[in-house]
């Protein structure tokens, strides 16, 4: 699994801005180097948790892997990003049509969704349901969203219970960045990886779900 490959993820508690990294020698330079790339996800999401966590600049400054508290977040930054015919492929396990509807984070995160497939963005998403229950749950959710030019597919669990390790998670192709959630429990948690082992592994994850996958009409 990509855990096994990566070897060095790195968990860490939100620590309060720190006078003394802030002001070490270098630290500025390495600030503005990350602000004059407005294409790399991976720093734009570090830049975003500034305040809270000044040691995401340090790992995306070295191109480690990030932990990051807020998936809904980090992946309307990311989208925020691409531009006309970049693509955008993410698997969700966000079934609930409720959290769809009324959740302020992915409201958000729907406006940037429509707005940029709009734009020419291309947006691929995948649901993980269940059983027809959730399918006819969900049946508003995704065909909302394909009519504004995103490609909606689903599958059952049980037909891609042993493909991935990850129960939810986003690649961006273009960008050699992957979002991913290690744990379903912890669901608003994800990993932010420009690995190259762990970009390739969850790349071939989607293709293989994707394969499985029933295109929404």
């Amino acid at each position: 699994t990509a855990k096994k490959l990566s070897g060095k993820y790195i968990m860490f508690n939100v620590k309060k801005e720190s006078k003394e990294r802030v002001t070490a020698k270098g630290f500025q330079k390495k600030l503005e180097q990350i602000r004059k790339d407005d294409t790399d996800i991976l720093k734009i999401i570090a830049l975003d948790n500034f305040d809270d966590a000044t040691e995401n600049l340090e790992l995306a400054f070295s191109g480690a892997d990030l932990t990051v508290h807020n998936m809904f977040k980090a992946n309307y930054l990311g989208l925020e990003v691409l531009k006309p015919k970049q693509r955008f492929w993410g698997v969700s396990a966000i079934i609930n049509p409720d959290h769809w509807a009324h959740d302020p984070y992915l409201q958000y995160y729907k406006r940037v969704n429509y707005d940029q497939a709009a734009r020419g963005v291309e947006i691929e998403r995948i649901f993980i349901l269940q059983n027809q229950k959730e399918i006819d749950a969900m049946a508003h959710i995704m065909s909302e969203q394909k009519s504004k030019g995103i490609v909606v597919q689903y599958v059952l669990e049980d037909q891609i219970r042993h493909v991935s390790a990850f129960p939810d998670f986003t690649v961006f192709p273009d960008n050699d960045c992957v979002l991913y959630v290690p744990d379903l429990n912890k669901l608003l948690r994800c990993n932010v990886s420009q690995d190259k082992k762990i970009v390739d592994e969850i790349s071939e994850d989607f293709r293989r779900i994707k394969e499985k996958a029933k295109k929404w009409e």
